[in-house]
């Protein structure tokens, strides 16, 4: 039964309506939580109280690897934030072994990211990063735009919550863990802090470790609760109040920066947190006794955001626990004693892997089919599923942007069990709206841009149609729209009906003669396609339209005549990605097969227009090195111009377009080094090779243009960005400052 300290006039809760906290924590106060009976003489009881800092925390590994040296017995531990999990982890049983694996496992760029991992969102969505759009989207109501409420989706956050809490899943009182935990986390309607008890592990975790602004909150019985370090980061009274004798209390936090390192709207809204953090934690430290033991780690060099800094955090918390190691041993008992109280805090209980599920069910969707997430999960009753297919599952149905987080539970006895799956609904809701932009510009006359506008309209119908539009305004305009019908539950076969206008403007070769004309151009398209997907990773489309094509010469004086042609049109697309990032991948492949055939439909016309190509790519890496390599074929006849060649990493150092032919080839491989001293910047090189050739010209490998640029670049929200020269030998070069995906 958890209870906690009064303090600065905050009336903390055991994660009830706050209406009944005051009753539930003065009821609770003088009640401590069960303990593990150590056999001997009499002991304190000994709560381990760890603070929130985010990466910081990782040092609370290193105290506890000298707490177990020195034999120290734990009777509670309360936690906040990155404490929190440390606490609950250690208090579910893991040893610190696997602890420190999962950390060092953990990919911390994803666990801060706007989306889901690639490889687990399905291939329409993969399409949406190819096209200058950036991460964050917005919901769009009566009332307008709907901001998220975190930066970062939790899809990553949670599946390592679930990871740790998996061996205790089941259980929804702390008390109940091998050693009695309690996660602090603030109400975020009323300020007041919440002692988590009456909860599961994931919830009361993922609760504490809500970082404002970062990860969206949590609601837990009617209360929205986000991370607890605004109120209590270091909950002394909380432990003082659960009945301990002696508080062990480890600080972490980040101190007030300086105020000649204010230098960012970031960073004046990072210390306003800490100026919240910093106060409560000087209040706590004034409720420490003589007989409590204060560690606070050095860690003047790192911030709460150096997770790759894990080794090093982690050895000065053991440092600083080394320091008061006089004050700790008397804590201690007997080796025998010691290990049977270890033996007792890691045998929890064993999960059966794998699992067989009798039933499963959807609660709680509002604008989802839950028939339709049921064949997404693909878990099916009757089978049997590793808990790390079952985890897989629950990934699938987070990363589809549906939801904020998806939690699931195991119910009822061996030949009943269920699985019961509760997904939260996102906030922002399945109308969305997402911008983006592309810049490139050589600092000479080739300056381009676009904006681009994506309106997406999801769960149409209950198989999950939807409405995407896409407005892009710049050097090139566009207005499309697309409806998509999935065919049954399953989403295997799918249709779609098109429409749209886009307008361009080129250069055209005129023959042999070495000149170029200006054009414009003005493209209408109705159509649609019947299509299969390939799980995850691809589709496959056939398509026929109609097509109404208008250029006209962009100079008055031009001889070039207008023409106003109507053509329908077949098409045929291949589409595999598996990439694991579309602007700086590190592994995987990505494979576009395109082809179509516009006929003319004026009676007795022979014209007809072909254009296809050929995409590949591959990317490798090696620790902070990696490799992507890629392959773009081209063909046209009848006057398509496909995939024309100039540009930054497109023959980098030539004008963007200069190559124009029937048939076009392209090869190029780019070296890119991650910096470790400037986080998330790459710098590295390309080498280029391609060319244009129009009929009747033979390709010869041996007379291909070839290039190569140096680059610096960095992934940001609204897209990658470079800067580089590149050079075009017997052409030119150039610098480039691009945004966007070349």
């Amino acid at each position: 039964m958890a209870a906690a300290g009064l303090a600065r006039g905050q009336q903390p809760s055991d994660s009830q309506p706050i209406q009944t906290a005051a009753a539930s924590a003065a009821a609770a106060a003088h009640e401590s939580p069960p303990s593990m009976t150590i056999a001997g003489p009499a002991r304190p009881k000994v709560a381990l109280v760890l603070s929130g800092g985010g990466a910081r925390g990782f040092a609370h590994l290193g105290v506890l690897k000298v707490l177990q040296e020195q034999r120290v017995p734990i009777d509670m531990v309360i936690g906040t934030s990155m404490g929190s999990i440390v606490g609950g982890a250690w208090s579910a049983g893991h040893r610190l072994d696997d602890l420190r694996v999962l950390v060092q496992e953990t990919d911390w760029d994803a666990v801060f990211s706007a989306t889901a991992p690639r490889r687990e969102r399905d291939y329409r969505r993969r399409t949406e990063d190819l096209s200058y759009l950036s991460r964050f989207s917005f919901g769009v109501g009566r009332e307008g735009l709907i901001l998220p409420r975190g930066t970062f989706q939790a899809h990553e956050l949670d599946s390592i919550l679930r990871r740790v809490a998996l061996p205790v899943q089941n259980r929804t009182n702390l008390d109940e863990l091998s050693v009695p935990f309690r996660a602090v986390a603030t109400d975020l309607v009323t300020g007041e802090m919440v002692v988590l008890r009456d909860s599961s592990l994931f919830a009361a975790m993922r609760a504490s470790m809500s970082i404002p602004g970062a990860f969206a909150p949590i609601e837990i019985r009617d209360q929205l609760l986000i991370d607890g370090g605004l109120v209590r980061n270091l909950p002394v009274d909380v432990a003082r109040k659960l009945g301990a004798d002696v508080i062990i209390a480890v600080n972490v936090g980040t101190p007030l920066t300086p105020r000649n390192k204010l230098n960012s709207a970031l960073d004046v809204a990072q210390q306003m947190v800490n100026i919240l953090t910093e106060k409560n934690v000087v209040q706590s430290l004034s409720e420490l006794g003589p007989n409590d033991i204060l560690i606070s780690p050095d860690l003047a060099a790192y911030s709460f955001s150096d997770f790759a800094a894990f080794s090093q955090i982690e050895a000065a918390g053991e440092a600083a626990a080394r320091v008061v190691l006089p004050r700790l041993a008397t804590l201690g008992i007997d080796s025998e004693r010691f290990a049977g109280w270890e033996a007792a805090r890691t045998g929890r209980p064993s999960v059966p892997d794998p699992i067989r599920i009798d039933d499963v069910r959807i609660l709680g969707t509002s604008f989802t089919n839950p028939q339709v997430l049921l064949r997404e999960l693909d878990i099916r009753p009757g089978g049997s599923y590793t808990i790390e297919e079952v985890t897989e599952g629950m990934r699938r149905l987070s990363a589809s942007g549906d939801f904020d987080r998806v939690d699931f539970r195991l119910a009822g006895p061996e030949g009943a069990r269920q699985l019961l799956v509760t997904p939260s609904e996102t906030l922002v809701g399945p109308n969305t709206l997402r911008f983006g932009g592309r810049l490139e510009s050589d600092f000479r006359n080739n300056n381009r841009f676009e904006i681009l506008a994506l309106h997406t309209l999801r769960w149409v119908n209950s198989y999950g149609a939807e409405l995407r539009t896409l407005l892009r305004v710049g050097s090139s305009r566009e207005l499309g729209t697309e409806f998509y019908q999935p065919l049954s539950v399953g989403r295997e076969w799918f249709v779609t009906a098109n429409a749209g206008v886009r307008g361009d403007d080129f250069e055209r070769r005129l023959g042999s003669t070495g000149f170029t004309a200006a054009i414009g151009s003005r493209t209408y398209d109705i159509g649609g396609t019947i299509g299969y997907r390939l799980g995850l990773d691809g589709e496959v489309r056939l398509g026929y339209g109609l097509r109404r094509l208008q250029t006209f010469p962009r100079a008055v004086e031009s001889l070039i005549p207008s023409t106003d042609d109507q053509f329908q049109v077949l098409g045929a697309r291949l589409g595999w990605d598996t990439l694991d990032d579309p602007n700086f991948p590190r592994s995987g492949n990505l494979v576009l097969i395109d082809w179509s055939r516009a006929s003319d439909l004026r009676a007795g016309s022979s014209l007809r227009r072909d254009a296809g190509q050929l995409v590949w790519e591959n990317a490798q890496s090696i620790g902070r090195n990696s490799l992507a390599s890629s392959v773009r074929l081209g063909y046209g006849r009848g006057g398509s111009s496909p995939l024309p060649l100039g540009g930054f990493l497109i023959l980098s150092g030539s004008p963007p377009e200069t190559f124009t032919g029937d048939r076009t080839v392209l090869a190029r491989m780019v070296f890119a080094h991650r910096l470790k001293a400037v986080s998330g910047v790459r710098v590295g090189m390309s080498l280029e090779a391609g060319d244009a050739f129009d009929r009747g010209e033979t390709p010869r490998i041996s007379a291909l243009k070839r290039a190569f640029s140096l680059l610096a670049g960095t992934d940001t929200p609204f897209g990658p960005v470079y800067v580089g020269w590149g050079r075009t030998l017997g052409v030119r070069s150039s610098l480039y400052l691009f945004l966007g995906r070349p």
